[in-house]
């Protein structure tokens, strides 16, 4: 009788023996060799004899340092390949001479000086570049080795350079606002790692719904914010009847006959508020008897009514309370 269970996981070793080295074929890294040359045209020819070459997937010649960077994929590539195919061409490498037939007939420019040797590299030392995405250097990234106190900060280029350490190859690499990564040195590749992005959260919309009605927070001094809304529940052709809705505000007859209104506020009217329109005194002295009746209430946007002893910026009178 088959066991069911030993057969699903006799299937899972099938599928990742056969995932995993296809995953592996996939990596690429990058490599740099020194390459004689002179001119664009000897950059062209280069480049072009590099990409030639099986397992390699970009190629950049430098003039000024003469240093060739390949991206490769690992299993199709052979370094010794690239340094024959350059060769080839008549580009003397740090590992091969290139043919005096073939550099004789190079053009005129490109006779470069065939007795300049390659920078000596310290092999003690990694060196590369930390990148986000879109190739754009990431500066301050922190690169150390896994498990030790020995790292480094990318510098304006997102250039690194660290000392191997005895104790691990794996260095790690860290941003913030992007993913941690672990990269597994190789002898003889300067690294150009690009980190990707951390979990992006979709945006979040908070709609609130203002009262007609409400206090401020900010205010140093409580302060009742009245909206327009307010105001229209009770419109009418003046401010002093506009006020019928706000419990926190009486308006009272002061004479019958001329049916005028004044304000009151803790039981105090008239020259005890302070009255302003746009922070400025409006309603003061004898026109309190009178001056809310001429005043719109549907064309106010809103008023700002403190209560209890006010300021005395702009007038003497907030003695009850001050409204906007």
């Amino acid at each position: 009788m088959i066991n069911l269970k030993s057969c699903i996981i006799l299937l899972l070793g099938v599928v990742l023996s056969t995932y995993l080295p296809a995953q592996k074929k996939n990596q690429t890294q990058t490599l740099s060799i020194w390459v004689n040359g002179n001119c664009g045209m000897c950059q062209e020819r280069i480049q072009e004899a590099a990409l030639n070459t099986p397992g390699v997937k970009a190629a950049t010649w430098v003039i000024e340092t003469r240093i060739l960077t390949v991206k490769v994929q690992e299993e199709k590539f052979r370094e010794s390949e690239l340094h024959h195919n350059i060769a080839a061409i008549g580009h003397d490498t740090e590992k091969e001479k290139a043919p005096d037939s073939v550099y004789e007939k190079l053009h005129a420019c490109c006779l470069y000086d065939r007795t300049l040797s390659p920078p000596i590299i310290d092999s003690t030392f990694v060196r590369g570049r930390i990148l986000e995405a879109d190739n754009q250097p990431l500066t301050g990234a922190s690169v150390y080795w896994l498990g030790t106190n020995t790292g480094v900060i990318t510098d304006e280029q997102g250039q690194f350079e660290i000392e191997k350490s005895p104790q691990t190859s794996a260095l790690v690499v860290s941003y913030i606002g992007f993913k941690t990564d672990t990269i597994d040195v190789k002898e003889g590749y300067d690294l150009d790692i690009i980190l990707s992005g951390s979990v992006t959260l979709n945006e979040v919309e908070v709609r609130y719904r203002r009262k007609s009605t409400e206090l401020s927070f900010f205010a140093p001094i409580q302060v009742q914010l009245i909206s327009e809304k307010e105001l229209l529940k009770a419109a009418c052709c003046n401010l002093s009847e506009s006020f019928e809705t706000t419990p926190s505000v009486d308006v009272a007859f002061t004479d019958a006959v001329t049916v005028t209104r004044q304000i009151q506020l803790l039981g105090l009217s008239g020259p005890n508020i302070q009255l302003t329109r746009e922070n400025m005194p409006d309603v003061r002295g004898l026109s309190a008897l009178y001056g809310m009746n001429y005043t719109a209430g549907p064309w106010m946007e809103g008023i700002q009514l403190s209560m209890g002893a006010g300021s005395v910026v702009n007038g003497f009178e907030a003695i009850a309370g001050q409204i906007n």
